[in-house]
């Protein structure tokens, strides 16, 4: 079984591309979700974010108040890295036991989707890494349209805090463009699926 790391910033795309590998089989872990789950159900991560980042950051219903998260750690690079201290034992524990699952699955890949593929180490899990990039008026159009709580400055403020396309073409195998319209979304998705297979036709 291959396992194949998908990253790159917010708006570029990655969804898409994840939608692409798992209707060709291939087993996804979407770490968004994953970290959200986590959230939900693991009460000694909220407690560790609770003690990092005080009791502002939970909800009257013992959550996380994810907005108020997002506006600490976007605006302050110490606190960002902070937030991926507390987090990654979680989320690669998670990811580790997913990948058991793919593979009692019988997936022929399983695929990582990351933004922190790389900070979180899990690059190096996988035998290869894809990166998507696309222009970042695109992705700000995009992350605008696809989550309505953002304005048009916070949108720009978490683009800006990410990393940029010099720092997925440094650490990641392959970088597929996707700054196509939604018309092309179909052909960029072929692409994603004729690496795919490229992938796993490798020796």
């Amino acid at each position: 079984m291959k396992i194949i790391g998908l990253t790159g910033g917010s708006g570029t795309g990655k969804t898409t591309a994840l939608h692409a590998m798992t209707a060709l089989g291939a087993y996804p872990i979407d770490c968004d979700e994953l970290y959200h789950r986590l959230l939900a159900e693991d009460a000694a991560l909220r407690q560790a974010l609770v003690d990092r980042f005080g009791g502002t950051v939970a909800n009257e219903h013992g959550g996380i108040d994810r907005l108020a998260l997002g506006a600490i750690v976007f605006g302050d690079e110490s606190a960002r890295k902070d937030l991926g201290q507390v987090t990654n034992s979680f989320i690669v524990n998670a990811i580790h036991a997913e990948i058991a699952k793919g593979e009692a699955a019988g997936a022929p890949a399983v695929i990582i989707d990351a933004i922190g593929l790389v900070e979180s180490g899990c690059a190096a899990l996988a035998h290869r890494n894809i990166a998507i990039t696309a222009p970042m008026e695109v992705r700000h159009a995009r992350i605008l349209q696809r989550d309505a709580f953002l304005t048009e400055e916070t949108a720009w403020a978490r683009l800006r805090a990410q990393k940029n396309d010099d720092f997925f073409r440094e650490h990641c195998d392959y970088v597929l463009d996707n700054g196509g319209t939604e018309e092309s979304k179909p052909a960029f998705a072929a692409q994603v699926q004729a690496l795919y297979r490229d992938i796993l036709n490798e020796g």
